[in-house]
């Protein structure tokens, strides 16, 4: 099977094969308002042709759900009565191939493959809503009452099992469960395609293809995708950039259903959520979007939004990262007019591979300090506006990986690290107060990883008693707050390793409360994913022999300090006996176990597990012998209230006595 001729941008593709008694076949699909139409013409030998075969439908139209068709493959087959069949391989501009096969009967699609998943550009973790129980609220809940709210839940679960059971045993839940494990993969891919996966199967709930405005143009960029509300509220917002204008698409999470749609001419130069609850919703409901003409919109745009944009418009900033620039920018209000102000700006070398790594905003930290052997504490430099920047300069002369830590509010260069003789490509991940980049060493002939972590120069007190005293921070002072302009600038502490292998993605996992201790994972050229345990990445590994090291050191917990990190553990290897073919980026989202974190690897292949860092300690094991619980308990009740009853005869036979 070959292909002869693609028509690109008309409603026909051509397709051509060959006959098993060696005849040339030509033929022609075309989408219409009745379907997928195809014509055929035979070619002898000799090249004199027959007359083209009447129009057959193939299968419905996919225009509306794939946009029109743009590549065509033509398989001819003998049929057992001696007649010719075709089958038809057709692509469309969604990226998706469709197998369509023509019977006496009428044309049928035999399977769709959706090839924009091997092209994701970003993903998003939201949890599925949870399935609403009636309860009576004016049903005490102590007593008899306690019963008939058992009851009811259990009516609700033969009714969930039921209707699960009816809907088909292998369809995972539309609804979230009670450790929030189940949830849903809203990604957007490069070809214009926005797609809803479950998280427990990655079955495909639904799919978006976004069209363009005019047939004659190519189809939008999606830019970024947001997610706002909560439970049954949520959103999703895509951002789609069109020749000359943008769209903002508000969609069902859960169903994919197209909720609005608006369009405003201009190119996006930034987009962001913000901190602020307006009368619209809750907080973190408000999008800021930034066009190249510095002109502000918001999502949703009303005078209360306004408002509130207006009156924080001194504490808001954004940067822009460039191929050759890099810009921060600033907002100012004058009479309720908000403006953008450049703030400002460096340049890069234009020759550099520009690498960025930031902390996500919605990440929990789990305490802002760190409790030494000693029980002295180091204060984490804790700035959610820091950019890491690295610069990967390919001359053959003098290559040299730079990598710098930017202030984006004020601009401030807060650390800067310089790699001479080395080479990218650069591999960052940026966490709380730690910085974590893999580079390429010529000279060594290895992968390199350095860490840097950032702790403030403070003359707070450093005992945790005289802490505990001294009682919460009230952080709505102006003093306890963090300033970008006059904050002292950190201490670095920093090492390097050498690693086995080259890391394609990295990532952190992410608990609800930031409590439990991090896992770093990295995804390897070669296609496994590993989660290490981050304190083998701490610059503050003591330098001595593992038999030298102190007392305090060891409460601590520290690594003696050794200059690789060794072979690979298959035990290290969360992605198992799987292949992961080229990753690109790694996803970590929470749950509702603070122990859990979900990891979403992409690239040309999706992967999907849990980690548990510190396992489980907030969830009883499977084996958990529930009926030896409940046993035990009763008994204890029952020897309760047997003890009292003959500690009250005994107590009325003594006194009659």
């Amino acid at each position: 099977v070959s292909v002869a001729r693609v028509i690109r941008g008309d409603p026909h593709v051509l397709a051509h094969s060959a006959s098993s008694d060696g005849k040339a076949i030509i033929a022609t699909a075309s989408d219409t308002s009745d379907g997928i139409m195809l014509e055929v013409l035979s070619i002898d030998a000799d090249g004199s042709a027959g007359e083209w075969s009447q129009r057959e439908v193939l299968a419905d139209s996919m225009s509306s759900a794939h946009g029109p068709l743009t590549s065509a493959w033509l398989n001819a087959y003998a049929r057992k009565d001696g007649s010719t069949g075709y089958r038809l391989l057709v692509a469309t501009q969604d990226a998706a191939v469709h197998l369509l096969q023509a019977t006496r009967e009428g044309g049928r699609s035999s399977w769709v493959r959706e090839e924009a998943l091997a092209s994701v550009s970003g993903a998003e973790l939201l949890p599925l809503p949870s399935l609403a129980v009636d309860v009576d609220s004016s049903t005490p809940f102590f007593g008899f009452g306690f019963l008939g709210i058992f009851k009811q839940r259990q009516s609700s679960s033969v009714a969930e099992s039921a209707s699960s059971t009816a809907d088909g045993a292998d369809k995972a839940p539309a609804y979230g469960d009670a450790y929030g494990t189940r949830q849903v993969l809203v990604l957007r891919t490069a070809a214009s395609k926005v797609f809803g996966l479950h998280s427990s199967t990655g079955e495909v709930l639904w799919s978006r293809f976004v069209r363009a405005l005019s047939p004659t143009e190519a189809p939008p960029s999606l830019l970024a995708t947001f997610v706002c509300g909560s439970g049954a509220s949520q959103q999703a917002l895509i951002l789609a950039q069109d020749i000359g204008s943008w769209r903002l698409l508000e969609l069902n999470p859960v169903s994919g259903q197209l909720l609005r749609e608006s369009s405003r001419p201009g190119v996006l130069m930034h987009a962001a959520k913000l901190p602020l609850a307006s009368s619209e919703g809750a907080a973190d409901s408000v999008l800021l979007l930034v066009d190249e003409a510095h002109q502000v919109h918001l999502h949703p745009e009303s005078a209360s939004t306004r408002g509130l944009l207006a009156q924080h418009a001194s504490r808001l900033f954004f940067f822009v990262v460039g191929r050759a620039q890099v810009r921060g920018y600033g907002f100012s209000s004058t009479e309720g007019e908000v403006a953008v102000e450049l703030r400002w700006s460096m340049q890069l070398p234009e020759a550099a591979q520009v690498e960025v790594a930031t902390f996500p905003q919605g990440a929990a930290i789990g305490s802002p300090v760190r409790i030494k052997g000693d029980r002295s504490v180091l204060h984490k430099y804790i700035n959610r506006n820091m950019l890491a920047l690295a610069l990967a300069i390919d001359d053959d002369d003098e290559p040299s990986v730079q990598v710098m830590l930017l202030d984006t509010v004020s601009g401030r260069l807060l650390h800067s690290a310089q790699h001479s003789n080395c080479r990218g490509p650069v591999r960052m991940l940026l966490g709380e107060h730690w910085l974590l980049y893999t580079y390429w060493s010529p000279s060594a002939h290895q992968h390199l990883l350095s860490v840097s972590e950032l702790y403030r120069n403070t003359s707070i007190s450093d005992d945790v008693v005289s802490l505990v005293m001294a009682g919460p921070v009230d952080y709505s002072q102006q003093e306890n707050q963090f300033d970008a302009f006059s904050a002292p600038p950190p201490h670095v502490l920093s090492q390097s390793y050498a690693f086995a292998t080259s890391v394609a993605a990295m990532g952190v996992s992410l608990t609800r409360a930031g409590i439990t201790p991090k896992q770093v994972l990295l995804a390897t050229s070669a296609g496994e994913l590993l989660a290490l345990d981050k304190r083998l990445f701490d610059p503050r590994r003591p330098l001595v022999h593992p038999s030298k090291m102190s007392v305090f050191d060891k409460e601590e917990g520290l690594v003696p300090y050794a200059p690789s990190l060794g072979a690979i553990s298959p035990l290290s290897a969360i992605s198992h006996g799987h292949q992961i073919a080229r990753p690109r980026q790694i996803i970590t989202a929470p749950t509702m176990l603070e122990s859990t974190s979900l990891v979403f690897s992409y690239g040309l292949d999706l992967f999907l597990t849990r980690v548990a860092p510190a396992r489980e300690f907030d969830r009883l094991n499977e084996d958990f012998n529930y009926i030896a619980l409940v046993g035990a308990t009763a008994f204890l009740v029952v020897a309760t209230i047997a003890s009292s009853l003959y500690s009250s005869r005994s107590e009325l036979l003594n006194a009659w006595a």
